[in-house]
């Protein structure tokens, strides 16, 4: 016992001088930018943080827009350029600065509004493209006199996708499903039943997809950029999307005109119709949005 005593005596006095390294190599949790703070107003808060990512969720009794022009009013004050869309499911606004991404998706609830705001370290680029050898490019003539070396070079290599951005589809997912299961309880049978059963599997499929992709991505796997025509396929879905959208609002005032009856039931079977196509589209737009190789 004593030579094994006095050998890890040994050991651990040349580990302990080496102690310090080990603490401050480790990468500290990743925090929040100040902008992306979570309003004084703001209930129900979770927070998780890890040293690759951060997450902030919280409900507020302010409209989405309120919500929407405060974040855009402290991105200003902080000097961040920032980018406001509608990707199909919600408003977003999406900042990228000092080597992090992040996204804010607001979401409409009853009295307020629901905020996920999502911030992951940027993944480093691949390195540029060089130029292939002058011998390795084909001549343009047959005439040898004016052949000349011609530079091409390699594809661009694919953009970093936004970890950030894949967790804010997710979550975005998730809250139709729990909003598509309250409206199906809401049925007893019937095809509206039958569809509004059907849409829940395809936004559970949807999600499966995402959390297929987000582990690919956190894991590092390798990136197609999308092609143009793949680039133009993910537009046309995205304003289907929009265009869906609107007809499903028009459905959902149609339907209060009727109490009971065969008319109502169609109309209800015809909103659920509409809702269905609009998951099978998101679907669509995932799969587009996230390829992989």
């Amino acid at each position: 016992m004593r030579p094994i005593v006095r050998a890890m005596r040994m050991i651990w006095r040349f580990l302990l001088p080496l102690a310090p390294w080990f603490a401050f190599g480790a990468d500290p949790a990743l925090i929040l930018p100040d902008w992306l703070n979570a309003t004084p107003e703001a209930r129900d808060v979770a927070r998780t943080a890890t040293d690759a990512e951060v997450d902030l969720a919280f409900v507020v009794s302010l409209a989405p827009a309120a919500v929407i022009s405060h974040y855009q009013q402290q991105a200003l004050k902080a000097g961040v350029q920032f980018q406001t869309n509608f990707d199909g499911i919600g408003e977003t606004i999406s900042a990228s600065t000092e080597g992090i991404s992040c996204i804010v998706r607001v979401a409409e609830v009853d009295n307020g509004s629901r905020v996920r705001t999502s911030c992951a370290r940027r993944m480093k680029a691949p390195p540029r493209s060089e130029a292939l050898p002058a011998s390795w490019a084909a001549p343009v003539a047959a005439d040898p006199s004016v052949l000349s070396p011609i530079q091409t070079t390699r594809p661009q290599p694919a953009p970093p996708l936004s970890l950030a951005e894949a967790k804010s589809d997710l979550e975005a997912i998730e809250s139709e499903i729990t909003a598509a299961q309250k409206t199906d309880a809401q049925y007893s049978g019937g095809l509206t039943k039958a569809l509004s059963t059907a849409r829940i599997a395809t936004l559970r499929q949807t999600q499966a997809i995402l959390e297929q992709r987000l582990l690919s991505i956190k894991a590092g796997a390798s990136v197609h950029a999308l092609s143009p025509s793949d680039r133009e396929k993910l537009a046309d879905v995205e304003r289907d999307i929009a265009s869906t959208r609107e007809k499903i609002s028009l459905q959902e005032v149609e339907v209060t005109k009727y109490i009971g009856g065969l008319t109502q039931a169609m109309s209800f079977a015809t909103l659920e119709t509409l809702r269905q196509t609009l998951s099978m589209l998101e679907q669509r737009r995932i799969l587009l949005k996230y390829p992989m190789p």
